[in-house]
């Protein structure tokens, strides 16, 4: 009896958000979608963004979606001096997240 190939590793989750490899630059990105606001946990990735970033200082972070949170989330970036690792990219309604340059838009 054969045995199918072993499955590839999974990908990275960190506080619910997928970390993936983006086709071109060889970088990882840390992707949040949704609303921003208490129950979607999005200032819980914003405060593990320094930790990550000294263990990988390659990853960058995209944070789509807006709401209440978001000024103060811009703001705690700015403390953390995190910024040029994070980008917050507002509502993306109707634009696919395959057509934004994430890498190289401007920092929040």
């Amino acid at each position: 009896m054969t045995h199918p190939p072993p499955l590839p590793p999974p990908p990275l989750f960190f506080s619910g958000v997928r970390v993936f490899k983006p086709p071109n630059p060889p970088s990882f990105l840390g992707l949040q979608v949704g609303r921003l606001a208490t129950q979607k946990g999005p200032d819980l990735l914003v405060e593990a963004v320094p930790l990550v970033l000294a263990q990988r200082p390659e990853v960058k972070f995209a944070i789509v979606g807006d709401g209440y949170m978001r000024s103060d989330l811009e703001r705690r970036v700015q403390e953390l001096g995190v910024s040029s690792a994070v980008r917050f990219l507002g509502s993306m309604s109707g634009l696919p997240l395959v057509q934004v340059d994430f890498l190289n838009s401007q920092p929040s």
